[in-house]
């Protein structure tokens, strides 16, 4: 008995069947696919430093903490553990030795380049002391303003953040007992975040571009705006 053969459109429709199957299955295998890792070993390395020194070559004495560069690019401040110095960047040569004891944390030259902020960690035992905060007249480089917090708090990393308002008249930082400060130096009043449900430190924080809000985050859980002008606030 012969085997029953397969009809023509059968046959037809078994090849297009295959040939259909046979594309999906070599254009995916030419696909590229992303690859992941969980892994820190794929990081790649730093560029190597150059092999020759600079031209022009620096040295401040203490360790480096923070920078600042002002809004012409004419002058670089650092923040050093032996306190300021600060340098004509086109020359390089020093402008202004600031010392302090205990330290400088972070220094900003304020939008209009008038006034330089200075912020120091005063510790009186393991994480916990005062910030204490200078306000310099990048002229005569004298101390124009100071203000340090009332009681000991704890010296958290993100409190030496600073930040200052397109205005050049008001300043942000933030400590772990107070939250969020804005400073007027000249009224000499601080204006402090008080919200009802503060628990945490604030993390990163900066001003809008108008200077009437600043959005904040609160140790990773949201973000906050703040609006200056009518003292309100909102959770994002």
């Amino acid at each position: 008995m012969k085997p029953k053969l397969l009809s023509k459109p059968t046959i037809i429709l078994l090849v297009l069947v295959l040939l259909s199957v046979g594309i999906v299955y070599f254009s995916s295998s030419f696909v590229p696919h992303a690859k992941f890792s969980t892994s820190y070993e794929d990081y790649p390395f730093p560029k190597d430093a150059p092999p020759t020194l600079p031209e022009k070559l620096v040295e401040v004495n203490g360790t480096i903490n923070s920078f600042s560069i002002n809004s012409d690019k004419t002058k670089i401040a650092i923040a050093t553990s032996k306190g300021v110095s600060v340098y004509d960047l086109i020359s390089l040569e020093s402008i202004h030795i600031f010392p302090v004891a205990n330290g400088v944390e972070n220094v900003s030259f304020s939008p209009d380049g008038t006034k330089l902020a200075v912020l120091q960690k005063n510790a009186q035992s393991y994480d916990y002391g005062f910030i204490y905060l200078m306000i310099l007249d990048t002229t005569s480089w004298q101390v124009l303003y100071a203000y340090q917090n009332d009681v000991a708090t704890y010296l958290y990393s993100e409190s030496n953040q600073l930040k200052w308002n397109p205005d050049s008249q008001r300043i942000a930082f933030s400590t772990s007992d107070q939250g969020l400060v804005i400073w007027n130096p000249e009224s000499g009043n601080p204006k402090l975040e008080t919200s009802p449900d503060f628990i945490f430190p604030y993390g990163g924080f900066d001003w809008s571009p108008d200077g009437s809000r600043l959005i904040f985050t609160e140790a990773g859980f949201g973000l906050r705006r703040w609006r200056v002008d009518t003292d309100d606030w909102v959770r994002l």
